[in-house]
């Protein structure tokens, strides 16, 4: 499944790219697979509510707990960071966020135990 979105996504980003416009292409990175997850979700919950009568209760623990405000807290920084370098993305972004990316898989795994 995630093949074929990723495979659909390049196609249509290579076109319009194609066409001049390259902010859109790169808008859709975050945007296309955001809004799958959203739809499907939305579409999923609302059916087994209206199968069920009851609202579908997700269950939290700390291996969802924690990824969650982790990976929240990173996109909340990147935003900030952003938006004070005047929508633009420095190197130094870079620099800081694939470590901190790797600092948090390392962490992750641990707790799986797959370490």
């Amino acid at each position: 499944m995630p093949g074929q979105n990723t495979i659909g996504d390049l196609v249509v980003d290579s076109l319009v790219v194609r066409q001049g416009f390259a902010e859109m292409a790169i808008a859709t990175l975050p945007a296309g697979p955001l809004f799958n997850m959203a739809n499907g979700l939305g579409i999923g919950l609302t059916n087994a509510n209206a199968k069920n009568g009851d609202p579908y209760r997700l269950v939290f623990d700390d291996a969802v707990y924690y990824p969650f405000v982790f990976l929240g807290g990173i996109l909340f920084c990147s935003l900030t960071w952003i938006a004070l370098n005047r929508f633009t993305a420095p190197k130094a972004m870079v620099a800081v966020l694939v470590p901190t990316y790797g600092v948090f898989l390392i962490i992750a795994l641990s707790a799986f135990s797959v370490l």
